[in-house]
């Protein structure tokens, strides 16, 4: 599933609590969290603290893998680097 907005994050979340057949109440039990929290991270509430969202989306086995797209677009002035490969940039000046 590609996730692009808090939208999509809550989706999956409520998508991955519905296979394991959790309530919003006994998962946020184990989260540690209210049931409101969850509810309102799974209608995509974009203020939800990060480190809980991926706290949810452990306890769900849900594994996130972030790429950076080969065609980036254009950057702009003064935008951090993309794409860049520490480990090339590494071997290079050991060389």
């Amino acid at each position: 599933m590609l996730v692009r907005t808090p939208k999509d994050i809550g989706a999956l979340i409520r998508a991955e609590r519905r296979k394991t057949r959790l309530s919003q109440a006994q998962l946020a039990q184990r989260l540690g969290a209210t049931q409101r929290w969850l509810s309102q991270a799974e209608n995509g509430k974009s203020t939800a603290e990060i480190g809980m969202v991926l706290r949810v989306l452990n306890i769900l086995g849900v594994q996130l893998d972030a790429r950076v797209p080969t065609t980036a677009p254009k950057q702009q002035r003064g935008e951090p680097v993309t794409g860049t490969d520490i480990d090339a940039i590494a071997d290079r000046s050991r060389s």
